[in-house]
């Protein structure tokens, strides 16, 4: 029965039927649509989405701020970033599709001159680690970002830049020929710094790295003001 066939019905016609009613499986005050179309609330923005997002307000608040240019092929970067979307099957093919992607955007999309400059900005020469100029990405990163926190009380930079690191070994774990134990490492490593039940719960450790990828470089976006 339709609502508009109820809307017409007698009072005492509808006492008698609500015994039967039951509960709807379409309940659109409870959906997204209904939010973002009745109500005007939006829905979270995409987790992965974000993070790109996030990366790219970094590096036009650090071109703005000190003139220094930190993107790295930034065209080959947007081709990869087609690719990450979140899996809707958990296989390890699939994922390792998407940390691939982000290995290549969020930790070779950054140009690592460029990044040393920003860092020689950043650290009087006094202050400056006598192997800095050795450095890649994610250290060079690490140091920006413990540079940009420098304000903020209790921030363990070591522990929000965990994701970067993991990123990069969970790369290699898929798209390199390792040893039993080399892979056993790995996993392990992986399981232990993102706090997961086990490394075969993929699923699990996928949300994990994307909710840490999502805070580091929220820092980034915010810190970079």
């Amino acid at each position: 029965m339709w609502l508009g066939d109820i809307a017409v019905l007698d009072d005492k016609t509808k006492n008698i039927l609500k015994p039967f009613n039951v509960e709807s499986d379409h309940l659109l005050i409870d959906s997204d649509f209904y939010r973002a179309q009745l109500r005007c609330v939006f829905s979270k923005p995409i987790a992965e989405k974000q993070i790109l997002l996030n990366k790219e307000i970094f590096i036009k608040n650090i071109k703005k701020k000190y003139n220094i240019d930190i993107y790295h092929l930034a065209e080959e970067c947007v081709m990869h970033e087609k690719k990450i979307k979140h899996p809707v099957i958990f296989s390890e093919q699939n994922i390792s599709e998407v940390i691939n992607a982000y290995d290549k955007v969020l930790i070779e999309g950054f140009d690592v001159e460029q990044m040393r400059k920003l860092y020689e900005k950043l650290y009087c020469e006094q202050k400056r680690d006598c192997n800095y100029k050795k450095w890649q990405s994610i250290k060079l990163l690490e140091a920006i970002l413990q540079m940009l926190s420098c304000k903020v009380l209790s921030m363990d930079v070591r522990m929000i830049m965990s994701p970067l690191y993991i990123l990069h070994d969970y790369r290699i774990f898929f798209d390199h020929l390792l040893s039993l134990k080399k892979m056993d490492d790995i996993k392990r490593h992986i399981v232990e710094t993102l706090g997961v039940s086990s490394f075969d719960e993929q699923e699990e450790i996928y949300s994990e790295e994307i909710r840490r990828l999502g805070i580091l470089f929220d820092c980034f976006a915010i810190l970079s003001k």
